[in-house]
């Protein structure tokens, strides 16, 4: 999808962007297919990761924001990605960043996903993993960290309402469902991973580590399980994309 659109047909796979690229693991996949890829990330310590655990030849890793990419020469890039990270750019200096880098024809994807939906295989129809994934996202500890409404608004609505100039060609993709095998424990760490959660351990460790064994011991109740690293379950994601095709300056 990444490399290639079946409506839109081949895109050259010479160059390559990432902003937002956190560690490194989607970049890395993409090198695989493009002669040089670039991977931005505004968080010192996530460039310092992608650069600890990659280690690919064509693959450069720098400190950068979405809306301006100093490395990148004007009109030399097939393809800039966004993978969970569009909400927090300043969209209209993305847009405008992304037409002054890639090549006429070339494309810009942004890719998001919503909570998973976690399901125990044994029992695929119960939905107390689901509540349980809900009661966490929306637990009041982190109501003072989360991002601002309108920012989660664009991913609750899948990125639908993302605007391109008249100069793009635009396609939005919903619903593309991905499951991932995963270890119980791994719905802690998701949990761990949200940047609320990060905020709320920095500002409260006590309460943030209260809430990761609340986590614990509900999915230990409900899985009937006292390892969480022995039983596994299913995480389904929901993916959408939306993408543009750049015409002309």
């Amino acid at each position: 999808m990444c490399a290639e659109s079946k409506l839109w047909g081949e895109v050259r796979r010479y160059m390559r962007a990432k902003s937002g690229c956190k560690g490194g693991q989607g970049t890395s996949q993409l090198s695989q297919h493009f002669h040089r890829c670039y991977g931005f990330d505004v968080s010192a310590a996530q460039i310092q990761e992608a650069k600890a655990s990659h280690h690919e030849d064509n693959t450069r890793y720098e400190v950068c924001g979405a809306e301006s990419m100093p490395s990148i020469a004007s009109n030399s890039v097939q393809l800039v990605t966004a993978f969970e990270s569009a909400q927090y750019f300043v969209w209209n200096s993305f847009v405008d960043e992304c037409t002054r880098v890639l090549v006429d024809g070339a494309v810009v994807a942004v890719i998001g996903y919503w909570l998973p939906d976690p399901i125990d295989p044994s029992h695929p129809s119960d939905r107390s993993l689901i509540d349980l994934m809900d009661s966490c996202y929306n637990d009041t500890r982190l109501t003072p960290y989360k991002s601002p409404k309108a920012t989660i608004q664009l991913v609750v609505d899948h990125y639908r309402d993302v605007k391109f100039p008249s100069n793009y060609e635009f396609l939005h993709i919903d619903n593309i469902v991905g499951p991932q095998t995963v270890v119980a424990h791994d719905m802690v760490g998701l949990v761990e991973s949200w940047s609320a959660y990060q905020a709320l351990r920095r500002a409260d460790k006590d309460t943030a580590d209260s809430m990761s064994r609340d986590i614990s011991d509900k999915l230990m109740d409900i899985l009937k399980t006292t390892d969480l690293s022995a039983k596994e379950i299913v995480f389904n994601y929901t993916y959408f994309i939306a993408m543009a095709r750049k015409l002309h300056n």
